[in-house]
């Protein structure tokens, strides 16, 4: 992992070519920037386990991922801020004449500090996310909603800021996220004969392309 950040920062680094602004003290920017809208699409035609045969007409996942976040310079290309992010995710499921749907949003926010490198147009950014999953299912016997679940971690990643002109920039970047997630009274304890919480921890690499709005200049 370390390998693929140090190739990708260096990356950024020859991309520059004419010299790039560099924010100055008291600008402020708004941001916001989108994984891309996904939709996958899976068929699976048969299962064969034992005695047991699936027909299984149509396992659908649409994801959705959008961040916003605002920031402040103290000082010549050094900024603190807040983002906020919102990741929603519908399955459906169709089997013969049985329907489910399952339905999950996520809230987030996340203070961070993000560094500019000079003029070369490149810059980094380390950020903490603290936020809550919560779902819902119907099918055709019943539906329910689930306990919100806890989710906190850290994330890192380098970009690249494209200026437009002084007001706004076009910000390719690559992040690593490692996050844990909370979910409170989830499993069975044999000892104590009680409920447990379960702890998930994971970890994601992906790119992100954002549009930033200086004002201040």
């Amino acid at each position: 992992m370390k390998k693929i950040l140090t190739f990708t920062f260096a990356t950024f680094m020859f991309l520059n070519i004419n010299a790039q602004m560099r924010p100055s003290q008291g600008v402020l920017f708004l941001g916001v920037g989108a994984d891309p809208f996904s939709i996958i699409s899976q068929s699976i035609n048969d299962m064969d386990g034992g005695t047991i045969n699936y027909d299984v007409d149509k396992n659908t996942i649409t994801q959705f991922n959008l961040n916003t976040e605002i920031g402040y310079f103290v000082s010549d290309g050094f900024a603190i801020g807040l983002a906020l992010g919102l990741e929603s995710t519908t399955t459906i499921f169709e089997q013969g004449s049985y329907d489910a749907r399952y339905d999950s949003t996520q809230y987030a926010i996340a203070p961070f500090i993000r560094y500019h490198f000079g003029e070369s147009g490149v810059f980094a950014e380390v950020a903490y996310s603290l936020g809550s999953r919560s779902s819902k299912f119907e099918n055709d016997f019943n539906e329910g909603e689930s306990d919100p679940t806890k989710t906190n971690g850290f994330t890192v990643g380098a970009g690249y800021a494209i200026n437009i002109n002084d007001v706004v920039s076009i910000n390719p970047s690559i992040y690593y996220s490692s996050l844990t997630t909370v979910t409170e009274d989830a499993v069975y304890d044999g000892i104590s004969g009680g409920l447990d919480d379960l702890e998930t921890k994971f970890s994601n690499i992906g790119f992100m392309l954002g549009v930033n709005l200086y004002l201040g200049y």
